[in-house]
Formats: C-alpha cells, sequence, structure tokens
C-alpha cells in the first residue's frame, strides 16, 4: 500500500518536469499506479485508521493516473467509503489528508473548511512531523485550485 502512495507521490512530483523525456516516465509510472491500485480496490481495512488510510492512498491514485479503468465510478465508490470512516477518526493528519483527497475529486468546499477547522484545533508550537505534512499538503491544493 505505500509503495502505491510513494509512486503517486513521485508522479505528482514529475507532473513539474516538461521535458520530453520525462513523458514515457510518466506515463510508466501511470500504468503503474493503475495496476497496483487495482489490487486495493477491493480490499478494506480492518481498522477504520486502515480503512481511511485506504482512501486516502485510492484518491491519491484516482488523481494520478488516468489508465484506471471506470475512474469515475471507482473515485465515487472510494468517496462513500471515506464518507463512512471520516466521522469515526479523531482530528489526525490522516483526516485532514483524508478530507484533502476527497476535496481534490469532490470539489466540495466543505471538506477544506473542516480540514482547516480540525488544523486550526493543532498547538502550532507543538506540531508533529505528520501535522505538519498535512498542513502542506492541504497548502499544496489550495495553491492550485486558486
Amino acid at each position: 500500500m505505500y509503495a502505491l502512495e510513494k509512486k503517486t507521490h513521485r508522479f505528482l512530483s514529475m507532473g513539474r518536469i516538461t521535458l520530453p523525456s520525462s513523458q514515457e516516465e510518466i506515463t510508466r509510472l501511470s500504468v503503474e499506479i493503475a495496476h497496483e491500485a487495482a489490487t486495493l480496490f477491493a480490499m478494506r481495512g480492518k481498522t477504520i485508521q486502515e480503512e481511511a488510510e485506504r482512501c486516502r492512498i485510492l484518491l491519491m491514485a484516482c488523481q494520478t493516473s488516468i489508465y484506471i479503468p471506470n475512474r469515475f465510478e471507482r473515485a465515487q465508490t472510494v468517496l462513500a467509503r471515506a464518507e463512512k470512516v471520516l466521522p469515526q477518526l479523531d482530528n489526525s493528519p490522516l483526516k485532514v489528508s483524508l478530507l484533502t483527497w476527497c476535496f481534490a475529486e469532490a470539489e466540495e468546499k466543505g471538506l477544506l473548511d473542516e480540514a482547516k477547522a480540525i488544523i486550526a484545533s493543532w498547538n502550532p508550537k507543538k506540531r508533529t512531523a505528520e501535522q505538519t505534512a498535512a498542513i502542506k499538503e492541504l497548502a499544496l491544493f489550495e495553491e492550485t485550485i486558486q
């Protein structure tokens, strides 16, 4: 599961590269993401946190690979799964990240508002590395939608 996450992060960082030689690598990576996501779509997490993590990674895959068959339908299914687990999560970096990726797919402003409210509840002087990463991830999405 984490290999898929690493590939989606690599794909996202490669999207900024415009060299013609990188196009082949981007296509290859997109196909790999689609293949790895195909197995994960049918799997469910054993705990709420595992299910939230799967949903987050699957939404990342849906955003980064055009080679996922029935991409829109699969993304909607994952959003429905995420909708069930989000209320059960504490105000953690995982919840903020899942809200961010749900927003990337659904484009519902309420998702961003909820993520921002969670971040505002964190003590800025005692932020963890995970909290900081979730904040940066959300900021990146806000930059791309403006």
